[in-house]
């Protein structure tokens, strides 16, 4: 039966672990990720209309509403593939930072198109979705599964992690930080490039990765993004902060994604609390700061 409208929540995610392990001809780089949504999110209104054409509006004053924005590509990409060409009336309401690592566009791309199967009914195969969700962009894929999961290839390549590891992420609470600046992910690359000596190697990651996946271990002992290297050559405030806060009051940070965005895993409020003074005192008022759960 189809529905008329809906509103959906859209994740945010983190990298626990991420690894570049090289660049692919068609350009892209090769990666291995355990990634994780939270629930802190945008969200997102859609409701089918009378008109023909597609209403689109984003609070943020500057994302694109023409097909440069994800959003518009997954409706346009849904439309082609099902030949429902309805009107759409869709309102985005932005929490997610731009340009921080956590997937914002990528998700909103992937619960629309989620959304949109609902809507009109078209039970669309899971494989097609994927499939529809890797053409928009490398990370969407993943936002159509619900927790946890293995990234590879550049990002199209998606596992669901077994039981007893859901376990130990799910429900965990993290301190989720970001500086007032964005990074642009080409931009990150291409530094990623210039800057690092050599690729992770493949073996050796997939090696950490199912040992972990293998243990008892609290997620704690697995963070490493191989993008820090980078965002402390150009940023040095990111190594510093990291630094204080490991002193000061005993927690481990990671960036997630090629940044802005950083985390630790914090569970007590009081704690939570220092984190977000210590790091507003460093970067300012501007800082952002959430105290939030995986997913």
């Amino acid at each position: 039966m189809i529905m008329h409208s809906a509103t959906l929540f859209s994740p945010a995610k983190i990298n626990l672990f991420l690894a570049v392990t090289g660049i692919r001809e068609d350009g892209y780089h090769d990666l291995i990720s355990l990634a994780a949504p939270i629930n802190f999110g945008d969200e997102i209104d859609i409701e089918i209309k009378t008109q023909e054409g597609i209403d689109f509006k984003c609070d943020h004053p500057d994302l694109p509403t023409d097909d440069g924005n994800l959003v518009v590509r997954a409706i346009l990409s849904f439309q082609e593939r099902t030949g429902r060409h309805d009107g759409l009336k869709v309102r985005l309401r932005k929490r997610i930072p731009v340009g921080a690592g956590l997937g914002g566009g990528s998700s909103n791309a992937a619960i629309v198109l989620l959304g949109l199967d609902q809507l009109f009914d078209t039970r669309l195969p899971e494989k097609e979705l994927h499939s529809m969700a890797s053409r928009i962009g490398s990370d969407c894929p993943l936002f159509l599964k619900e927790g946890p999961c293995l990234i590879r290839g550049r990002g199209e390549k998606i596992n669901e992690i077994d039981q007893s590891a859901r376990l130990r992420l799910q429900g965990r609470k993290l301190a989720l930080f970001w500086p007032s600046f964005s990074i642009s992910t080409a931009w990150a690359y291409g530094q990623f490039d210039e800057a690092v000596s050599a690729f992770s190697r493949q073996a050796e990651s997939e090696e950490i990765l199912l040992k972990w996946l293998q243990s008892d271990q609290p997620p704690e002992t697995l963070l490493s993004n191989d993008f820090e290297e980078v965002l402390f050559q150009k940023f040095p405030a990111f190594h510093c902060l990291f630094n204080d806060l490991s002193q000061s009051i005993g927690v481990n940070c990671s960036i997630t994604g090629s940044g802005s965005a950083c985390f630790a895993f914090v569970d007590d409020a009081c704690k939570a609390n220092e984190l977000k003074r210590i790091v507003r005192l460093a970067w300012g008022e501007k800082a952002g700061f959430e105290w939030i759960d995986l997913l």
